[in-house]
């Protein structure tokens, strides 16, 4: 008994299809994750816009003097992110909105290799973009949200007489693994563009869709 991926291999050479090199494969596979990471985090920014985000309850902290830090913190966090709405708003709405077709199309090229392989090399290099506009426009809203995260993890371990030093290294770590994830992500996506306009890419998906196409005519 087949595998559906062997028959669906074994389908595609009994069509005459050219083979599908292994890079594209892993690229398909990689601009899925890559739209379902990045329209997460557009979706998650967009539901603290209308109000969904956690809610604080500082009346749990019984220490007043940290009470009163972490409401601190909690409203320069707030601050921070309506200030930049303007311009963060609509970025998130452009990153979900384009994460979720280019989901949508690496699953399509990848499963069918049916019609997309252009739109998705746009919508990778688009998503991209995106994520560095994000990180350029958010960046005082994610210093603001590092420092909340540690007033309130210390005001919490405070409670219980633990110790809480670890988080001053989580928020360094955190500063400095942004960007070198932004450049890692730049990087890939670059890679996975270059795959797509690959020859042997266009040659095994954009012949596959004239296969599909010329196959609805007859």
């Amino acid at each position: 008994m087949l595998r559906p991926g062997t028959h669906m291999a074994a389908r595609e050479e009994s069509q005459g299809m050219p083979k599908r090199p292994w890079y594209v494969t892993l690229a398909l596979i990689g601009s899925f994750l890559f739209a379902i990471g990045a329209g997460v985090e557009g979706w998650d920014r967009l539901r603290q816009y209308q109000g969904a985000e956690t809610k604080i309850e500082l009346e749990s902290i019984r220490d007043e003097a940290a009470r009163l830090r972490v409401k601190q913190s909690s409203d320069v966090l707030s601050d921070a992110l309506y200030a930049h709405k303007k311009a963060s708003y609509p970025l998130h709405v452009a990153l979900f909105l384009v994460s979720v077709a280019m989901a949508a199309f690496s699953v399509r090229v990848l499963f069918t290799r049916a019609f997309g392989r252009t739109l998705l090399v746009q919508l990778v290099g688009v998503q991209a973009a995106l994520m560095v506009a994000r990180h350029v426009v958010d960046g005082e809203t994610r210093e603001a949200g590092l420092a909340f995260q540690r007033t309130h993890t210390q005001a919490l371990y405070a409670m219980v007489g633990q110790d809480s030093s670890w988080i001053d290294s989580f928020v360094k770590i955190a500063r400095v693994g942004a960007p070198v994830y932004l450049g890692f992500r730049t990087l890939a996506s670059l890679l996975i563009i270059a795959a797509l306009l690959d020859s042997k890419a266009r040659h095994a998906l954009d012949v596959a869709d004239t296969d599909d196409s010329t196959s609805e005519f007859e």
